[in-house]
């Protein structure tokens, strides 16, 4: 990861905020959104969360097959000792190709594990 992504990370890991307003700006393309306003509101990070749980939705399957099937993220899952470490190596290896814009995969990772989304996507096996 290089030094610019890793110096994001760092601030996504200490402002939230910052974080969802990056990964809505990220997906705040017309192509992509079909709900974007084309104003330079940002709405509340409660809202952004809450779009960002509405893409998720949309959006499971895809990375259901590339984090936990691709990624093989289950057999993964003791390897990484922090969270930060387990979101660098889901940027680096199981999202890299998945999306085209790197603050989005960036952002994207660091919400699917801070979040407790990845456990949604790939359940611990009992």
């Amino acid at each position: 990861m290089v030094q610019a992504q890793q110096a994001l990370l760092e601030t996504y890991l200490s402002d939230s905020t910052k974080l969802y307003e990056d990964w809505y700006k990220s997906i705040n393309q017309p192509e992509e959104d079909s709900e974007t306003v084309p104003y330079g509101f940002l709405p509340s990070k409660g809202e952004i969360k809450e779009r960002f749980d509405n893409w998720f939705n949309e959006k499971e399957a895809f990375l259901r097959q590339k984090i936990c099937q691709e990624w093989d993220y289950p057999s993964k899952r003791a390897k990484y000792q922090t969270k930060q470490l387990l979101i660098i190596g889901l940027v680096t290896d199981g999202l890299a190709t998945a999306f085209l814009i790197p603050t989005q995969t960036l952002s994207t990772a660091t919400i699917l594990v801070l979040d407790g989304y990845l456990e949604r996507l790939c359940p611990e096996e009992k």
